[in-house]
This record gives structure tokens, sequence and C-alpha cells, in this order.
């Protein structure tokens, strides 16, 4: 992950002005756009580039559009080459609201707690950039309500696990990179 503040000098450097324009280009829209990219294949026949892979893009402050227009079955993919339209199957759907959910929601980790018959709670983080901590000592269950409180979670959040952990005696909840760190030990 590069710095905003230093990606475009470093795209201004000798060693990068002699690249491919198209790749300079990519790397410059990803860097400054913040782009979520996805892959599917040409489904027109009677195009030259039929069941060839198309990019798609999508900028990531558009996420939240982009997956309501999913949900309602609005989106439609578009292929330059063929000038053609066509609405995502049911395993690109799924593929891209998985996609553009990892995209909303940043670098982070998964907390997965599980209630004990005792009333204490043990805590595993998942999705790590390296290694895989062990599961927690047990801890009181007020412990964990007091870091969930601190967290950047949303009242509803909260709530929803928390009740989900109670009826269920385990729970998960993606926690964004700098909320992770109070689960962490």
């Amino acid at each position: 992950m590069i710095p905003d503040q230093h990606w475009k000098q470093i795209l201004e450097t000798e060693q990068y002005t002699a690249i491919n324009e198209n790749a300079l280009n990519l790397a410059r829209n990803f860097l400054e756009l913040r782009r979520v990219y996805f892959v599917s294949r040409c489904p027109n026949p009677g195009c030259r580039d039929y069941q060839k892979l198309v990019l798609h893009e999508y900028r990531t402050e558009q996420t939240r559009d982009i997956l309501e227009q999913l949900k309602r079955d609005e989106l439609r993919f578009y292929h330059i080459i063929c000038d053609g339209f066509w609405n995502p199957n049911a395993q690109e759907k799924a593929d891209l609201i998985a996609v553009l959910t990892a995209a909303r929601r940043g670098p982070g980790v998964t907390l997965t707690v599980r209630l004990l018959e005792d009333g204490l709670v043990i805590t595993c983080l998942s999705g790590l950039p390296v290694g895989h901590p062990p599961p927690s000592k047990p801890q009181r269950f007020e412990m964990l309500a007091m870091q969930l409180e601190n967290s950047t979670l949303s009242v509803d959040e909260r709530e929803a696990f928390v009740k989900g952990l109670r009826e269920n005696g385990t729970a998960e909840v993606f926690l964004p990179r700098h909320a992770s760190q109070f689960f962490a030990g």
C-alpha cells in the first residue's frame, strides 16, 4: 500500500515514465481514484472477443450505489468492443457483491467470539496480513462489551452482534484495521 502523499512522486520517476502508457494510466487511475476492478466474460456470440475477459471498474466511493443496483437487478455490464450490455449471472452477481463489500470495508479483520457456558467469551481474529493469532484466553462478557463500545461499529451493528452471540453462542463481525487493535490482546 502506497501512502497517498507519495504515489504521484513515484509514478513521475524516470523508471515509471518508460512504462507502457496503458499500464501507467491503470496505475494512476487505481491510485488516484481508488477503483475496484471486476472481470467477467463477454456473452455476445457476435463479438470478436466472445467469451474473452472484460474488465469492469468502479470507483470505491460508488460501491454503495453499485451494491444497491445489484440488489434491484439494475446493474448491467458493458463491453466497449461490441458495445454490448448484459446483466450479471448469479455467480457474477455474488462475486461482485463480495468484491464490492470487501472494498467498502477496506482493510481490517474479522472478529469471531464464542460464548462459553459460564458466561465468559473467547475471541479470535482472522484476516490479518501475517500470521493467525490463537484464540484469546476466556474473558468476561463485560470486557468484550466495553471493547465493542470503543470500536467503530455502529450501535445497530453492536446490538446485532451481541444478539447473535447470545442466541447462537457464536458471532462474527468485520472490524476496520484501526479498530482491530482493541481485540488483539
